[in-house]
């Protein structure tokens, strides 16, 4: 199990590396694979810190619903399991939601959080999921 933690963690920062050289499409398939291993070891606190990633993604990557949805259901399940984002990973996360909510809007990115904070630890990883599938195909 060890081994298999240290390369979901791998992944997971090589994916927010990605991230922040613009390689969108490395970042998702990075992350989903994080999400894949970490899910098969139940990982719950780091599988929402990947779907912390995942949304980051797609606040950059032409910004829908699914991005402030994804970041208000990591926002409720991280209450639910009591285990705040350190001031560190908010300060991380902050620009990405500014610039997805800009994408988006304000009320409709409201919007989608608070119904993003409904979701079941299943159907957030499922928005994750989706969110990586679409660059698994070349655009």
């Amino acid at each position: 199990m060890g081994e298999k933690m240290g390369i979901a963690y791998s992944l997971n920062r090589l994916g927010h590396n990605a991230l922040h050289q613009g390689d969108i499409r490395a970042a998702y398939a990075l992350q989903r694979e994080s999400l894949e291993l970490l899910c098969e070891l139940g990982d719950k606190e780091h599988i929402v810190a990947c779907l912390e990633g995942i949304a980051a993604i797609a606040s950059v990557d032409e910004p829908d619903e699914r991005a402030p949805r994804l970041w208000g259901a990591t926002a409720a399940l991280r209450e639910a399991l009591g285990v705040p984002a350190p001031p560190s990973k908010q300060a991380e996360h902050a620009p990405f939601m500014a610039r997805g909510c800009e994408g988006l809007g304000q009320p409709a990115w409201e919007e989608q959080q608070a119904r993003g904070r409904a979701l079941s630890l299943a159907e957030a990883i499922a928005c994750g999921l989706a969110l990586c599938e679409r660059w698994e195909t070349p655009r």
